[in-house]
């Protein structure tokens, strides 16, 4: 095993085909991540934002999605690989490297926000 490891990709076995490599995941798989030390599963926990707040344009709900590491299995953490295309691969790294500066100019906003009078 590579020790550079933080995650394992674990296919779920009665979704694989006999005929498939136990050692590489095949496209348009179904699998779970799982942290390597401490055998933890990648889950989501769903939370709504501001109990009882509705967007006024749509009416719905807002909620977010926060990343966990779960001692337990759910059906509802299982991801599926699949083919990017360019144009994601692009916003991605985009989005990627332009993410510091985007930390720093919260930073430099700061003194910039004028107070209540």
């Amino acid at each position: 095993m590579d020790d550079d490891l933080l995650f394992n990709l674990v296919p779920i076995e009665n979704l694989q085909r006999d005929d498939e490599s136990k050692k590489f995941i095949a496209k348009e798989s179904y699998f779970r991540l799982q942290h390597v030390n401490t055998k933890k599963w990648i889950s989501f926990q769903e939370d709504t934002i501001g109990a009882g707040y509705e967007d006024k344009k749509t009416k719905e709900r807002t909620s977010s999605v926060t990343p966990t590491l779960s001692s337990y299995v759910r059906e509802v953490d299982t991801f599926k690989i699949i083919k990017a295309d360019f144009e994601e691969i692009w916003e991605t790294s985009f989005l990627l490297s332009a993410f510091p500066i985007l930390i720093d100019l919260v930073d430099y906003m700061g003194p910039l926000v004028i107070s209540e009078i």
